[in-house]
Parts: C-alpha cells; sequence; structure tokens
C-alpha cells in the first residue's frame, strides 16, 4: 500500500469534502476519464486513450472517494493501468488495477467504499459515465442507498484554479496559438483544411495523425531557451531482425530489400521517429527536415 504521508492529493479536499457536504453526498464515485484525470492528478490511460470498447465489456476506471476521509481515497482499474502506476505511483491509499472489465472494476471500488462506509445515505455517481451493468454491481453492495448525479459537485471542484493549473492553460494556450501561427504561416487567406492537410501529408504525417487532430509547433524562443529549444534530442531507426529480415539476409539480399521487409514490418524509419518527436511537441519540423531531407 502507498505510504500517503509521502503524497498529497492533487486537487483541494476541503473544497471536495464541502462540496459533497452541501449536495448530501457521503461517499462519491467518479468514472469518467476526464475527472479520474483531474482527481489522481493527471493519470489517463495509454492503452484506452482511444476506444474504451474490449472484447465483451470495456474500460472503467473507478475513483473512490469517502467525505472527510481523503487519505482513505482509492483507485480502482484495468490491468493495463499497472504499468503507467508503476511509472508514476498514484496518490491514493488503495490501488487495484486487476480488473478486466466494468463489472469486476465496480465490484472492487464498491467493496472497498462499503469498508470505508458500510450504509451511506447518498452516493454521488457520474450517471453520464456508469454503464448499466456496473450500476447493477454497485446497487449488489449498496441496495439501500440514495443515488445522485456527482456533475455539478466534480465541475464546481475543478472550476477553481489553482496557480500550477493556471499556469498550465497558460502554457497550453501559447503554443495552441503557436501551432496555428506556424501552420498559417505559409497559407494565405481562404487556404482550405484540405489544403493544411495536404501539407501535412507532404511532410510524411499519416492519416491517422492528421484525422486526430495534429498540431506542429514551432520554435519562436523565450528567456529560457536558445531560439526556442531547450536541449537536444535524438531520433534513431531501430531494427529488429525478424525471422523474414534473417531469411533476407542469409540468402544475400540487398539493403533496399531489407528496407522493403522492413516498411511491410512497420520499422519507423529515421524520419517517421522524428515526426512522431514534432506530434508530441519535443521538436519542431524545421529541425526534422534538415537532418532527414537531403
Amino acid at each position: 500500500m502507498l505510504d500517503i504521508t509521502k503524497r498529497t492529493a492533487p486537487f483541494d479536499t476541503a473544497r471536495l469534502d464541502r462540496l459533497m457536504d452541501d449536495a448530501g453526498i457521503d461517499v462519491l464515485i467518479a468514472t469518467s476519464k476526464h475527472n479520474i484525470q483531474y482527481l489522481l492528478g493527471g493519470h489517463r490511460s495509454f492503452f484506452f486513450e482511444s476506444m474504451d470498447a474490449m472484447g465483451l465489456s470495456r474500460y472503467l476506471p473507478v475513483f473512490v472517494y469517502a467525505k472527510g476521509e481523503p487519505q482513505k481515497a482509492g483507485f480502482f482499474g484495468h490491468r493495463m493501468d499497472r504499468f503507467q502506476n508503476e511509472v508514476t505511483p498514484f496518490w491514493v491509499s488503495e490501488v487495484n488495477t486487476k480488473s478486466s472489465g466494468s463489472i469486476d472494476a465496480m465490484e472492487k471500488a464498491a467493496e472497498y467504499a462499503h469498508k470505508l462506509n458500510p450504509k451511506p445515505k447518498r452516493i454521488g455517481v457520474e450517471t453520464a459515465f456508469l454503464p448499466i451493468d456496473a450500476v447493477a454491481a454497485l446497487r449488489k453492495i449498496f441496495p439501500n442507498s440514495d443515488y445522485v448525479d456527482a456533475l455539478f459537485v466534480l465541475e464546481r471542484l475543478r472550476a477553481v484554479k489553482s496557480p500550477q493549473e493556471l499556469e498550465m492553460l497558460r502554457i497550453a494556450s501559447d503554443k495552441v496559438i503557436d501551432s496555428m501561427q506556424a501552420v498559417f504561416k505559409d497559407f494565405g487567406a481562404g487556404a482550405t483544411k484540405a489544403e493544411l492537410a495536404e501539407a501535412l501529408r507532404r511532410e510524411g504525417f499519416e492519416e491517422a495523425d492528421i484525422a486526430s487532430g495534429i498540431r506542429v509547433y514551432k520554435a519562436v524562443g523565450c528567456s529560457q531557451c536558445t531560439d526556442g529549444y531547450k536541449g537536444r534530442v535524438g531520433i534513431y531507426q531501430v531494427m529488429p531482425v525478424t525471422d523474414t529480415i534473417g531469411r533476407i539476409i542469409m540468402e544475400g539480399g540487398g539493403a533496399m530489400n531489407v528496407n522493403d521487409q522492413a516498411v511491410k514490418d512497420g520499422v519507423w524509419n529515421l524520419r517517421r521517429a522524428g515526426l512522431e518527436k514534432v506530434k508530441v511537441g519535443l521538436t519542431s519540423l524545421e529541425e526534422v527536415n534538415s537532418v532527414t531531407i537531403e
């Protein structure tokens, strides 16, 4: 179990307690990705970023909070959440990442909530983000509790920003503006989305990148960097020797044969590796072009 004395909640727990008290909520059970991310201080499942559906069920992260007891907050997630917790441990005292679907995730969360408060009069849930099978699992543990929508409690909690959150919003806003300026720099009035998308294709970005709303940042410079850059980052092409590539080599195949097979296997070349770093804002397209285009 995580030593809670070494970690603090990333939000104002006293404010959450007051909001829950005003709403008459004894136990809060959050299940939306955006509120899980806020309550855990940034965690968002990489594996389930684009889709929640899996097999016969779905991904359902669950955050449990009993009013007045932030030191006993808990998170219940999928087995894939375990790896991110190992890298950056969640602040809550109870972490269970052994679930495979919505029912067992809620069962584990409800059982833990029952230990915190066996007979809560009112439980706050996110009705728009709670599948019916999870509702049934929750009601099985708390058949006599009233259930209310915690939407406004969580919205009001997130509405008051800390100085750190305001700074992150400022940085994000600045980057959005910078990316817009970089894109429109080479396009005049009347340019269409199709033209902008085609420009990104010419640079080597894939359809999935463009469809997901890729942002290309431009180095503009500030008092803490050099011409818009701070430090260096490398780009690499890692060539795994698969059975197929191994056979090509043993049969005397040339570099072109190996490269063609690597492309079929989905191996990134240097340019693709550079574009991936452009996507996440680690470098600019100009820098990648300077070392990958002859």
